[in-house]
């Protein structure tokens, strides 16, 4: 899905690549989060939508900000983000 939305970055293709990104996160797991929405953001920034880009940066954003548990030890959180 991603692929298709990088080279043809029609509004299909992004709708393709949102669902994806929707059915990563429903089944709780987030290893390629950060890639997907990078990606939907350049998707988005290619087919002219700056304002979909930008909700996109902002979404990966706040991926970073998610609290991971990792092997059962307390919480953390990852890197905090720095405002521009």
């Amino acid at each position: 899905m991603n692929a298709r939305a990088m080279r043809q970055p029609s509004v299909e293709n992004i709708a393709a690549l949102r669902t994806a990104i929707g059915a990563e996160h429903q089944s709780g797991t987030r290893v390629s989060s950060s890639l997907f929405v990078s990606q939907l953001a350049q998707a988005e920034l290619k087919a002219g939508n700056v304002m979909g880009a930008e909700a996109a940066l902002r979404e990966a954003f706040a991926l970073v900000e998610i609290p991971v548990h990792v092997f059962g030890l307390p919480t953390y959180t990852a890197y905090p983000v720095m405002s521009c």
